[in-house]
């Protein structure tokens, strides 16, 4: 038995550890913001921060627009952004990328703080002048609420059903339909018993108000328990009765309840056997089927449209083009000269000035990383479109193989950086709006030996089984590509590129 006394002891240890400053994170964050969230997250600052002031969008219509051209290269894309820091030299401000950052100001240092009180109206300028017109409706860009599907067929169970015992039971089983409007996962005994009516409802009772009332609401098909009865309720129609006349319904009815997996793999031969048909019938059938929709809520989703605002622009000029960030939307910031006059009065207390000093600070380093988040932005998409200005007049075909770390050297910031300046991002081109990660990619050679990039082998392969007359396996999509465009390759690949694209083999991609 170890009979040791505890003791206390003193040791000396050396460790290395990275802390980022709270500066420094507040730049990282600010940059990997797409364009409506970095709105919200200045005008969430503007409420917690009452140094900050926002000018007037009426006095930055008027504002002269600055762009970085062709000639504008690093620290002349600075001093372009920078017109709210006279008197400041750009180049001596401190890099805050993530290899460190200098604070020229020290931890809550005011140096230079008055540079951002300035009353003038160009506190920088707009990338891109703003038209404001009297004819703009705000109504005209409000967007409706999309109706729900319990929404919906509650609106059709209170025109439908008279009895009232009759609707509560069947608003019980709309409350219970998942987002593709299948009753999945329900027993309805255990429905029954959670319903408060007298008499008691029976697991009979539910099931004839599902079949008879909710199987006959639109869109056709909720309230399926599987695959077979929503298609199966879809080819009868709203009436149960409607179908059983009909030959080709009942064929259909019959291939979608028994051999729904031979329909996947276009095999009607074996369906015409097993059902006593001819083929011929069959593919009718199975057309009749494939009208139908497998998941009938799918436009009841209540999911709104996701509309994409482009943080740059990049228009065409001859042979050249030229680059503009877009920061409509996004108010001009200022400090207050009220608070720079309580300050220099003399009059507030000694708790109130620093109150003020420590929000004046904090002001001036929001404005500083929000500046510096447009200057790499701007000069991402800058080295981006120097490689890549051929996509501006042939599209896919133009794209070059392209990485993070090639930008990531040019502009002279890590990798990580130019990561987050184009998650999120979206640049508006003579081609349509594209996310700017949409340029990165990487390369195969063809027969010459040049380098091509994958994103356009990925187009070539898309567009090659679109204008397929049969369908294309991946065998023979290599040979076309390497007789056609000199690519070489392997057939692994060519599948690898068609399931990231989400194209199905070529035994699933034959004609019903």
């Amino acid at each position: 038995m170890d009979n040791r006394e505890p003791r206390l002891t003193l040791e000396n240890s050396l460790k290395l550890q990275l802390k980022l400053s709270p500066k420094l994170q507040q730049a990282i964050k600010l940059l990997a913001l797409p364009m409506l969230l970095l709105q919200e997250r200045v005008e969430e600052e503007l409420v917690a921060n009452p140094v900050l002031e926002a000018l007037d969008p009426l006095e930055r219509a008027a504002q002269t627009d600055t762009d970085l051209n062709s000639k504008d290269r690093g620290d002349e894309a600075w001093e372009a952004q920078r017109d709210f820091l006279p008197g400041e030299n750009p180049r001596q401000v401190s890099s805050q990328e993530e290899g460190g950052q200098t604070d020229r100001d020290g931890e809550g240092g005011m140096e230079g703080w008055e540079a951002h009180v300035r009353y003038d109206p160009m506190v920088y300028r707009a990338v891109r002048p703003v038209e404001v017109r009297e004819e703009d409706s705000y109504i005209d860009r409000v967007v409706a609420d999309s109706t729900t599907l319990n929404d919906y067929l509650y609106w059709q169970l209170s025109l439908n059903c008279t009895d009232e015992r009759e609707l509560a039971i069947a608003q019980e089983i709309v409350g219970c339909l998942d987002s593709e409007g299948y009753l999945r996962d329900v027993d309805l005994t255990a429905l029954a018993g959670g319903l408060k009516l007298k008499p008691e409802v029976t697991a009979a009772e539910m099931e004839k108000v599902l079949t008879e009332r909710v199987h006959g609401l639109d869109p056709l098909g909720v309230g399926a328990r599987t695959l077979k009865e929503c298609l199966t309720i879809q080819l009868r129609g709203a009436d149960p009765a409607a179908g059983s006349g009909d030959e080709l319904v009942t064929l259909a009815e019959r291939i979608a309840a028994e051999h729904l997996p031979l329909v996947a793999r276009r095999d009607y031969r074996r369906i015409a056997g097993a059902l006593g048909s001819n083929e011929e019938d069959v593919r009718e059938a199975v057309h009749l089927i494939a009208s139908l929709d497998p998941k009938p809520a799918r436009n009841y989703s209540g999911q709104r449209a996701t509309y994409v605002r482009p943080d740059v622009f990049v228009e065409k000029q001859g042979d050249d083009f030229r680059v503009y960030l877009n920061e409509w939307g996004i108010p001009r910031l200022r400090i207050s000269k009220y608070y720079r006059d309580v300050l220099n009065s003399g009059e507030a207390d000694r708790e109130t000035r620093a109150f003020i000093r420590d929000k004046v600070n904090s002001a001036v380093w929001f404005i500083k990383n929000i500046d510096e988040r447009r200057r790499t932005i701007l000069r991402v998409t800058r080295s981006i479109f120097e490689h890549q200005h051929l996509f501006l007049d042939g599209g896919v075909e133009g794209l070059k193989p392209l990485t993070l770390e090639i930008v990531a050297d040019e502009i002279g910031v890590n990798p990580s950086t130019v990561s987050r300046a184009t998650s999120g991002k979206y640049v508006q081109t003579p081609r349509g709006i594209f996310e700017l990660k949409f340029f990165f990619s990487g390369g195969l050679p063809d027969t010459s030996g040049k380098s091509i990039s994958t994103t356009y082998i990925k187009e070539r392969i898309r567009k090659m089984i679109a204008e397929e007359e049969r369908p294309l396996s991946d065998a023979e999509i290599v040979d076309r590509l390497k007789k056609e465009d000199g690519f070489v390759l392997a057939r692994r690949t060519v599948a690898k590129y068609r399931n990231q694209m989400r194209i199905p083999p070529a035994s699933k991609r034959k004609p019903l």
